[in-house]
């Protein structure tokens, strides 16, 4: 009994790990663009993977925001940018503080003009992008 018991929840466990593993979607390899080019042509990237290269700044009150240059942030160009969704815990303050207001590379998945919210949609001129995966510059230590 204990042998046909323990068969059975194998098995079930074996079904659970297979249907699992045919339902988690594959993340394709982003697509490298310019933040000029995706600002220019946002429809073609829609709902597309990406990885863009620019100035970041990093704001937990407000908008985050990846600039195409340093000098696009300091004289507050934000036609200049794209929004892009950080979450702020704990474990990513150092990363914040530490690459705050530098060059850096950063891929996600890119929604033009518009994000969801929870009650509403929010109109950003330039989109968003979601899902932020933060890659540093080879030449970064």
């Amino acid at each position: 009994m204990k042998q046909t018991f323990s068969i059975l929840i194998l098995l079930f466990l074996g079904n659970i790990n297979c249907f699992a593993q045919d339902t988690i979607a594959k993340i394709e390899k982003p697509i490298e663009v310019s933040i000029e080019e995706l600002i220019k042509h946002s429809e073609k990237y829609e709902k597309k993977n990406i990885s863009v290269y620019g100035y970041v700044k990093f704001d937990k009150q407000k908008i985050s925001r990846i600039f195409i240059s340093k000098e696009d942030f300091e004289n507050k160009r934000i036609n200049n940018s794209v929004c892009f969704m950080f979450l702020f815990e704990n474990s990513s303050f150092n990363t914040v503080k530490r690459y705050d207001e530098k060059y850096v590379q950063l891929s996600g998945i890119y929604v033009p003009g518009k994000a969801i919210g929870s009650r509403r949609k929010l109109k950003m001129k330039n989109g968003v992008i979601t899902e932020v995966r933060i890659k540093f510059p080879a030449n970064d230590n």
